[in-house]
Parts: structure tokens; sequence; C-alpha cells
């Protein structure tokens, strides 16, 4: 939960300097904004808690957590390239991250203004690896229980 609160205020900080500093439009709809952040939220907090439970030592959880969640998403969300200009392969190996969901799903809610609807296939996406990702935690987590 404390993970949870400080990304959902990185988030808000975010926004805030987007729309006050940058003065970048948002022509969407809040809610489905707020939405794909808490299933984006969702997905990487039960990637680092998969990590967590998998690697026992702190350091190489945290070296692990920064190679699975850092580089994808920085090189493979569309953040730096574009998705469409990378190789085919690249371009599939994209729509397994979460990240490469959420950046679509910004960019539409801030500079076009697109609807739940129009925005359901990336949701989707991003809500099954969602789904994916904490039930492998729950797995993990229980496994190392017993």
């Amino acid at each position: 939960l404390p993970y949870a609160i400080i990304t959902l205020a990185s988030v808000f900080t975010v926004y805030v300097l987007a729309r006050l500093w940058f003065e970048v439009p948002f022509r969407g709809s809040h809610i489905v904004f707020i939405l794909a952040c808490l299933i984006f939220l969702t997905g990487y907090l039960a990637l680092g808690l998969v990590i967590s439970v998998v690697l026992r030592q702190q350091l190489t959880a945290m070296q692990a957590a920064m190679i699975v969640g850092l580089l994808p998403t920085n090189l493979l969300s569309g953040f730096i390239f574009p998705i469409e200009n990378m190789p085919q392969g690249f371009q599939w190996l994209t729509s397994i991250f979460p990240v490469r969901w959420f950046m679509l799903i910004a960019r539409e809610e801030f500079l076009k203004g697109s609807s739940f609807i129009q925005l359901a296939v990336p949701i989707l996406a991003m809500g099954v690896a969602s789904i994916i990702l904490t039930g492998l935690a729950v797995i993990k987590f229980k496994g190392n229980l017993d």
C-alpha cells in the first residue's frame, strides 16, 4: 500500500506539472486515465512482488527490478523509440509489457481525448497482464509460505 500511494502521488505530480508547467492539454476522461493508472500500478507492483519473492536477496531483487522494470520502460514502451519503427520481433515483444499500453493510453487521453471504448484494447491488454502478474505473485508467495 505505501508503494501504491507513493506511485499515485508521483502520477498526480507529473500530471500537474504537465498541465500547469508545460501546458500540455488534457482532452480525455479523467476517470479513464485514473482507471488506466490503477491497472498499470497493479501490474507493476505485482511484478515487483514476483521479483522479490523469487529472488531472496535484496540487492539481487533490486537489480532485477531495475533491469526488468526500467529497461523495457525506456526502450520498449514507445517513449523514446516509436514502436512502428522497431523490427517486427521487437514490436511483438513490446506488447507483453504493460508500460507499452499505458504509454498509448496516456498519449490518447492527453492529446486526443479518446473514449473508454476506443481504449478498450490497451486497457484490456494491461488488465490481462496485471491479472497474470498478480496471480503469479500470489502463487509464488504462497509457495514460499509452505
